[in-house]
């Protein structure tokens, strides 16, 4: 009896093994392939060339010292014919005050024609209001654009439109008395209010009020000689050739844009006639451009020159800045570059469908050092697809 309850404990201890034996193996196998995904998920992104790089133009000095000049006429990017008066010089403080003050009269009488004929009708009280708020839109602009001279002719039309809400003038009368008041003022100061001197340009261009020195060392004549060293300078000494004395005239309809690269930017850079240029320090917006020449020196050295005809006051005012050469922008589903197949021939990524790995054949568009971008199928039937399982470790089988 003894010896059958031993061969019976023995046989029970056996079962135990093999059970636990068992499910070892599974829980092993199950542990040892669990499959890890990622969702296949549709981004953009920007293939580019982050360089810096000087602008080359033709541009012409004006001679005239701007601690004499007291009054531009014109503003800064604002297109002249040659011969026009770019700015006013005073003979002495007392006719540089007579000047500010004819103007802003001129100004204030401006504003009163503007706004006249809201003054005295209710109904139309609504419309100087509306041109109060074009005029806040007017100067919530000029802040965007950072220009000085639009700020402060801006604040001023608002702050006068805003007296004029304010006014006092309740009859006909009143206004026309002003108004006949200031006309005749500022008549009084055509001829004899003020002395000085007017600075004509020198060409027809954009007129700006402070050149860089750099007039016939980057000009469009010399790009045949121009090397990289030449834009290693204007980049390394960008402050060095700034000469505030002067302002400048920038003739033609086209400005060019040179920038080191190396062989590998080269290379790539070979494929396009047409890029896109974004100078970030200034705008996001980007300017269509033609690749003239790559131009190799050795040594790892190549020179891209780009041509523009997009005249922007920014731009021109500009000699040397950082940009970005965007040579395209595509969108596609992005997949990890270890999660690649090939099978028969053909690249593909594996998917988690149910609980079968099904491959799913790709084609790609664009690549960095980590991952793809790949063209999404017509529907979730022919291909890879977005919300896709994409497999990137377990058992593919």
């Amino acid at each position: 009896m003894k010896q059958q309850d031993l061969m019976g404990k023995i046989m029970i201890f056996m079962i135990m093994l093999i059970f636990l034996a068992y499910l070892g193996y599974h829980l092993y196998t199950a542990t040892g392939n669990q499959i890890e995904t990622i969702d296949a998920v549709s981004v953009t992104a920007v293939d580019k060339i982050n360089t810096t790089g000087v602008f080359i133009r033709d541009q012409y000095p004006i001679e005239w010292k701007s601690n004499e000049m007291s009054e531009f006429l014109v503003e800064d990017g604002e297109k002249v014919s040659n011969g026009q008066n770019v700015a006013l010089l005073f003979a002495d403080e007392a006719s540089r005050e007579k000047y500010a003050h004819h103007k802003e009269l001129t100004s204030k009488l401006e504003v009163m024609k503007e706004g006249g004929a809201y003054l005295f009708d209710v109904s139309d009280s609504a419309k100087l209001s509306l041109l109060i708020k074009s005029a806040v839109s007017e100067y919530a602009d000029a802040q965007i654009t950072g220009d000085i001279s639009e700020i402060n002719d801006a604040t001023y039309h608002l702050n006068s439109l805003i007296d004029l809400q304010k006014n006092n003038i309740s009859t006909q009368e009143e206004y026309d008395s002003e108004i006949a008041a200031l006309e005749k003022e500022i008549a009084g100061y055509k001829n004899t209010a003020y002395s000085g001197s007017y600075i004509r340009s020198n060409k027809a261009g954009y007129f700006f009020k402070a050149s860089d020195g750099f007039d016939e060392r980057y000009s469009i004549a010399g790009l045949e000689t121009l090397s990289c060293d030449d834009v290693k300078e204007a980049v390394d000494n960008k402050e060095a050739g700034l000469d505030y004395s002067v302002g400048k005239i920038v003739s033609g309809f086209e400005w060019y844009f040179a920038v080191e690269i190396n062989d590998s930017q080269a290379k790539k850079l070979n494929n396009y006639e047409t890029v896109k240029l974004v100078f970030p320090h200034i705008s996001t917006k980007e300017e269509p451009a033609e690749l003239v020449e790559i131009r190799s020196e050795g040594n790892g050295r190549n020179m891209a020159i780009f041509k523009c005809t997009h005249m922007d006051s920014q731009l021109l005012s500009n000699r040397t800045q950082q940009a970005e050469i965007i040579l395209g922008t595509y969108t596609g589903i992005k997949i990890p570059k270890t999660s690649i197949r090939q099978v028969g021939g053909k690249w593909g990524v594996y998917c988690l469908v149910g609980e079968k790995s099904v491959f799913k054949e790709i084609e790609w568009m664009f690549e960095t050092d980590s991952y793809y971008l790949v063209r999404q199928a017509d529907n979730i039937d022919a291909g890879l697809f977005e919300y896709d399982k994409i497999i990137i470790s377990g058992n593919l089988s």
